[in-house]
């Protein structure tokens, strides 16, 4: 069953700031009945505060994405820098805007982002390694395979040309056994 204030939580821009708007010019309770008789959402108090909080995090959260990717993006056009290089450089200054605003909480979020986000792109490198080195070893064995068929294959074919030998009537049992012997390499 879904949270109570999730239909709060994610309403639409306009709306948000509506609600915000109650609060701040009338307070929690009018902002409640606001909701309430207008939206048709009834929701605590505490359950206001906490989507209130989550909306904050999500401002500040855009607001050092932005900040963020605009440093990147004057950094790359100076620099010629990889997508790669480019997706680093903006969460560090991501995380850096939260030291710098001194949002502790932010920071620590950021940084287990970073870590986790580390971590899976580490893992998809061991991953992609793995792959491509089982290709190379089922290349190989493919080409290891191929070979030893075209050898059955002329070896088979070595046999039916060493059987004619042995069932020749123009040659005499000393030059069949010759002939065999130097058609199959003895």
């Amino acid at each position: 069953m879904p949270r109570r204030d999730a239909k709060l939580l994610n309403v639409p821009e306009e709306t948000r700031l509506r609600v915000q708007q109650w609060h701040k010019e009338e307070g929690m309770p009018a902002c409640l009945r606001h909701i309430k008789e207008e939206l048709g959402i009834t929701i605590s108090e505490s359950a206001a505060y906490d989507t209130f909080g989550k909306w904050r995090t999500r401002e500040v959260f855009a607001s050092y994405y932005e900040r963020a990717r605009e440093t990147v993006e004057n950094e790359a056009n100076v620099k010629d820098l990889t997508p790669e290089q480019v997706e680093e450089a903006v969460d560090r200054n991501f995380i850096m805007l939260a030291v710098d605003d001194k949002n502790v909480e932010m920071y620590m979020q950021l940084r287990k982002l970073r870590i986790a986000d580390q971590r899976a792109k580490r893992q998809n490198r061991v991953a992609e390694t793995k792959l491509k080195q089982g290709a190379k070893a089922l290349k190989q064995k493919d080409k290891a395979l191929q070979l030893a068929e075209r050898r059955v294959t002329l070896l088979g074919q070595k046999i039916e040309e060493a059987k004619k030998a042995t069932q020749s009537e123009t040659l005499s049992a000393e030059e069949r056994a010759q002939r065999v012997r130097e058609i199959l390499g003895d």
